[in-house]
């Protein structure tokens, strides 16, 4: 199975983002995974990860994402066809109440089983969750982008959401955090369960 893994660069004025300090260690676990971090762009966003589709090809895309403030990993269960920021992307776009795609469907779903996945990280008592908002900044444009791209086809996809890291909030006590390590062993677990298609269930 080829496996596409991406993350972002840091925003907001963060100096790291754990979305793509993730990825180098989830390449010495699984080698033959590809990846690539991303500009927190509207529109260049896209146009990367695309560039990336073509490349690789792969049979399954996972986009991570960081959600300050949510203790727990987030598997995104829908993309909304919207935009409203509350700061501007590293291009300066601030786009508020606007449809991402203006004749598209109001809403798209991951294919990822986020269910089968949130069952197995919660036997192995990693904090998980299934999430119903994946936000309306530049990790939801580019969820529903994605997924607009893969409808008709058999490639799995979606979006996954990491907490802050704890070094972020030391200016922050009343965030919460994830160690690395318990971020990591949660993707390798995820990218196991979805490596192996017979332990796949529909979510």
């Amino acid at each position: 199975m080829k496996i596409l893994v991406t993350g972002f660069e840091p925003f907001g004025g963060e100096s790291v983002n754990p979305s793509s300090v993730v990825l180098p260690l989830l390449q010495l676990q699984f080698p033959q995974l590809a990846t690539r971090v991303l500009p927190v762009e509207f529109g260049r966003s896209w146009t990367v990860l695309q560039a990336e589709l073509e490349r690789h090809t792969p049979d399954l895309v996972l986009c991570l994402g960081e959600a300050g403030g949510r203790g727990k990993i987030s598997l995104e269960h829908v993309a909304l066809n919207w935009a409203d920021a509350r700061i501007p992307d590293h291009a300066g776009a601030q786009p508020r109440d606007l449809k991402l795609l203006e004749h598209g469907p109001n809403a798209l779903f991951s294919t990822l089983p986020i269910r089968t996945l949130e069952s197995h990280l919660k036997t192995l008592e990693l904090p998980v969750e299934i999430s119903y908002s994946a936000g309306t900044y530049v990790c939801n444009a580019l969820f529903y982008a994605l997924m607009n791209s893969l409808e008709g086809t058999e490639v799995q996809a979606g979006f996954v959401h990491l907490p802050y890291l704890p070094q972020q909030t030391v200016t922050k006590p009343d965030k919460p955090s994830l160690a690395l390590e318990r971020m990591v062993w949660a993707l390798e677990e995820i990218i196991q369960v979805l490596a192996v298609p017979t332990t796949l269930d529909s979510s």
